[in-house]
């Protein structure tokens, strides 16, 4: 039954999370073969169990080798039986791009937010959610590449858009203002630009949520990154610890966003010439025991 299956495949994520990764392939190998006898290939159930099964793939080595062919099989199942425009296929589209990017293949991760960016455009418009975070990962994927030039538009277009629809207190608004901050002024050295709008965001997301609020620490890990390029030292090691007491104990924090406040406040004691501080983040970066999801919606 629907019911049974679905006990199993929570059973499957429960031992992926407890380390307990054959036993948890297995079963979820097992969910998603009856659940394609069961419901279809297409079925929300059955495209469920690929991307459960591609997380665990991915629990179990920290390395996407497996995972990333089981979400392409997803991909093309969607595109053979639903074609271009069908929720699915442009979840599954978006999904597949998204970890294109954490293994760092960005100009397929950008080939496809761009081909979902264009079909999203025309089925949901502009001002739609689905829209506007394939607009601002596509990009992230834009800047990872190196074209500042064509990210630049793409980000303003999207803060426009979500400070008008949504308000500046909106989670996502102050996202976008911290996107904006962070992927171009900071990643191109336009300090004068960044860190006033770095502050603004950060005092906004303090007035708007609760102290330890996952954003809250984003902002400060990327703002406390911009200070380190800017050599001040004593107020980045202020934001990036308190950066770190947020995202290491608040909930649904991606495995990225962790990860890299660990990293900042090690390249922190690094050029601050504090060799011993650094040694003790990079040690517990390298410990790897996050069990955290490997991408994040982070548009």
């Amino acid at each position: 039954s629907n019911l049974t299956l679905e006990a199993f495949a929570c059973l499957a994520m429960a031992y992926a999370r407890g380390g307990r990764h054959d036993e948890a392939i297995a079963l979820s190998s097992r969910t998603l073969e009856h659940r394609r006898e069961v419901f279809g290939d297409t079925h929300p159930d059955t495209l469920g169990s690929m991307y459960e099964l591609a997380l665990i793939f991915y629990w179990q080595t920290g390395r996407h080798d497996k995972s990333i062919p089981v979400l392409e099989e997803r991909l093309r199942v969607c595109l053979q039986s639903l074609g271009d425009e069908d929720p699915r296929t442009l979840g599954a589209r978006r999904e597949l791009a998204l970890w294109y990017g954490q293994c760092k293949r960005f100009e397929e991760s950008a080939s496809l937010f761009k081909e979902n960016l264009d079909l999203q455009l025309r089925v949901l418009g502009e001002e739609h959610p689905d829209t506007l975070s394939s607009m601002a990962c596509l990009a992230f994927r834009y800047g990872d590449l190196g074209r500042h030039d064509e990210a630049e538009p793409l980000l303003k277009r999207v803060l426009e858009i979500r400070t008008r629809v949504l308000g500046k207190e909106h989670r996502d608004t102050l996202r976008s203002m911290q996107n904006l901050a962070a992927r171009i002024y900071r990643d191109q050295y336009r300090f004068e630009e960044a860190l006033p709008l770095f502050e603004e965001t950060l005092e906004i997301a303090r007035q708007s949520f609760p102290e330890g609020d996952k954003l809250i620490g984003i902002i400060l890990s990327n703002y406390g990154s911009c200070l380190i390029l800017m050599e001040r030292y004593g107020e980045a090691e202020s934001m990036l610890l308190e950066a770190y007491g947020i995202l290491s104990a608040a909930p649904g924090v991606a495995k990225i966003n962790f990860e890299q406040s660990i990293e900042r406040l090690a390249i922190l004691y690094d050029r601050w010439g504090k060799p011993e501080k650094a040694a003790e983040w990079w040690s517990k970066l390298l410990e790897g025991t996050d069990p955290r999801t490997p991408t994040g919606w982070n548009g």
